[in-house]
Order: structure tokens, then C-alpha cells, then sequence
């Protein structure tokens, strides 16, 4: 079962601040405060795994993130801030993706 520690908490502050979102690349190296609190081998361990998932699961990274948020065994809340309904849409399909407790623990990088 996926536990809260702070890998956890390190990957839902990385949902929220839309890092799956494939805002960021590794190569986009430009805003340098980003760089300085995103950038590291396990967040971007983090994101493969999380595209890797998606791809699996036939859903978009940012849905796959959402799921991960919801599917903890602890109490948590999705804020979502979305400008426009196909994102808001998108939430929604989001909401409906269950993941195991290996695909929690795979996400937080606990097991290979």
C-alpha cells in the first residue's frame, strides 16, 4: 500500500504545480528558479514513470495525476484551476482512474 512520507507529498506539490502537465522538458533550461526546484533526477524519474503509465492506461499525463492525488489512502483534495472546459473535461476522466498500490508505489519510485 502506498504510504505518505515525503515522497508522497514531494509528488502531489509536483501535480500541483503542473510538472506532469508537459509544461516542463528537460532540455527547456530558460527559467532558471524552475530549474533550481523541478529539475532533479527523481522528479524527472517521477515524470517518465508518470508518461510511461499513462501511455499504458491510454490517458493523458495530467489525468494520470489527478488519479494519483486521489487514489491515496489518506484524506487529500484536488484543487483544480481550469480557463478553459476541455481541461475541465479532462479532470473529470481524470476522477474516474483507479491505480493499484503498486502503481502508487511505482509513481512515488518505491518499487522498479
Amino acid at each position: 500500500m502506498a504510504r505518505r512520507n515525503a515522497t508522497t507529498s514531494n509528488f502531489l506539490v509536483l501535480s500541483s504545480k503542473r510538472f506532469f502537465s508537459e509544461k516542463f522538458n528537460r532540455d527547456d533550461l530558460s527559467n532558471q528558479k524552475i530549474v533550481d526546484v523541478y529539475y532533479s533526477k527523481k522528479n524527472w524519474g517521477k515524470y517518465d514513470r508518470v508518461q510511461e503509465l499513462a501511455s499504458k492506461k491510454n490517458v493523458l499525463s495530467v489525468q494520470l495525476s489527478l488519479a494519483y492525488v486521489l487514489n491515496q489512502n489518506f484524506l487529500t483534495a484536488a484543487v483544480i484551476g481550469s480557463g478553459k472546459l476541455e481541461h475541465g473535461n479532462s479532470s473529470v476522466e481524470g476522477e474516474k482512474i483507479s491505480l493499484t498500490s503498486e502503481e502508487l508505489d511505482y509513481l512515488n519510485l518505491i518499487i522498479t
